[in-house]
């Protein structure tokens, strides 16, 4: 199958709200039946390169902020 540009991300809320994002990074985690372990898969929408450097760098700021590089 071709892969599929993506146009939007929309999240539902608890209480029935939806929002939709024409940009933005969402990460999917399907865990392995029967496997310690899982897929994980990035999909990206309006993302271009500075973006990708602002994201990773934010997500290293808030491992930081959360004492997960602490443990290593």
């Amino acid at each position: 199958m071709k892969d599929k540009d993506i146009k939007s991300f929309t999240v539902e809320y608890e209480d029935g709200e939806k929002k939709s994002f024409e940009k933005g990074f969402m990460v999917e985690i399907r865990e392995n039946v029967g496997a310690e372990d899982a897929t994980v898969t990035f999909n990206m929408c309006g993302i271009g390169g500075q973006d990708l450097y602002l994201i990773i760098s934010s997500v290293i700021q808030f491992g930081n902020q959360i004492g997960f590089f602490d443990k290593i």
